[in-house]
């Protein structure tokens, strides 16, 4: 199985969701919207605040935002 980078996720989890702006992200999920087009071409990645605070807006567990960060092979999902 590939690994899928925190950008592709982050991407893949806000077209599912009809999120079309890195902005709208930003401002609706509580995070600095400076950052968040860094994370979508893969500059930098989120720090565990905001990785929190993502996982509360998209609904998912925080662990899975985390671990999205820095993914091992065979641990991707």
């Amino acid at each position: 199985m590939a690994l899928q980078t925190f950008y592709t996720w982050l991407a893949a989890q806000m077209s599912e969701r009809g999120i079309k702006s890195a902005r709208r992200l930003a401002l609706e999920a509580g995070v600095d919207p400076v950052k968040v087009p860094d994370w979508l071409l893969g500059v930098s990645v989120p720090s565990d605040q905001e990785c929190e605070a993502l996982a509360r807006y998209l609904g998912v567990p925080a662990d899975e935002v985390k671990e999205r960060r820095f993914p091992r092979r065979g641990g991707a999902r």
